[in-house]
């Protein structure tokens, strides 16, 4: 009878385990049940679930708090010591280091020889101009009135003697006025952009160097303008916030040699106030 009943009971056994199928785990499946659900003992027994990866801020070398407050919560980690600073006695070895050469043409060793030459028209001077460069030894000439049309450079280029270069700002409409500066091409200068007023046409550059030098030429049109003071201020302000050294040249129209006349004095006064200095003391036109 005893016999009969065990018989039973592994004709019943094996008949619910037949009625429903066999569930698996994989480790990396089990391991994501262990954080929601405690391990069974029996389950630590097996050595890819008992090692339980973690996370280690190889930089910190602290301890770490993990935690987990609920189902759906992000598990976070955070350590509970601040690294201690290190002094490994390493400092950087400034004797292997190469200077970087400097860009800079103007130094304390060497001078430049500046022109500036009111031209009206170079349509008919332009050989004339290249002559004044090479006979005088010029490193900088400075042209005012040129009179050149926009995307008119065959008079410019007869002007330049070879081993120079130029910047042109002919006048936008109309004719005359007109900028150019001709230097030699060993020279690092750049443009400088300027915002111009109407009562004047201006073109300024920068040598550059240790302390940049700015190069600036004005032409101002004989009209009387009442404007055009507070435009040169408003560009010497720009001007002197990129360097302390600045060269201003041009034709004024403005006649300096009469200390007594009102414009002359209002001129002198912007000059002033910016720290520039007058080196032309003798009448430049009649």
């Amino acid at each position: 009878m005893r016999i009969l009943r065990a018989f039973l009971r592994i004709i019943l056994l094996s008949t619910f385990i037949n009625a429903f199928p066999r569930l698996t785990y994989s480790a990396a499946e089990l391991f994501r049940l262990w954080s929601h659900y405690e391990p069974p003992p029996s389950l630590l027994s097996h050595r890819d679930i008992r090692q339980h990866p973690r996370y280690i801020h190889r930089g910190s070398r602290g301890n770490f708090i993990y935690r987990n407050n609920s189902v759906n919560s992000t598990c976070s980690f955070w350590s509970t010591d601040r690294r201690k600073p290190t002094n490994s006695g390493r400092s950087a070895d400034h004797s292997v280091l190469a200077s970087v050469p400097k860009a800079g043409t103007l130094t304390h060793n060497n001078s430049l020889r500046l022109s500036l030459f009111n031209i009206r028209s170079l349509s008919n001077k332009a050989a004339l101009i290249n002559e004044l460069i090479t006979d005088s030894k010029l490193d900088i000439l400075c042209l005012t009135e040129t009179w050149q049309q926009q995307n008119d450079f065959l008079h410019l280029n007869q002007a330049t003697p070879p081993g120079f270069v130029y910047f042109s700002k002919p006048r936008s409409s109309g004719r005359g006025g007109g900028l150019a500066l001709i230097h030699r091409e060993t020279l690092k200068i750049t443009p400088v952009p300027v915002t111009e007023p109407s009562t004047c046409e201006i073109l300024a550059v920068q040598l550059n160097g240790p302390t940049p030098t700015i190069v600036a030429v004005i032409y101002r049109p004989p009209k009387p303008s009442t404007a055009f003071l507070p435009g040169l201020t408003s560009i010497l302000t720009n001007l002197c916030a990129l360097s302390p050294d600045v060269i201003l040249m041009g034709d004024f129209n403005i006649h300096l040699d009469n200390p007594t006349n009102a414009l002359t004095m209002d001129f002198n006064s912007v000059l002033d106030s910016f720290d520039l200095t007058q080196f032309v003391s003798f009448p430049t036109h009649s």
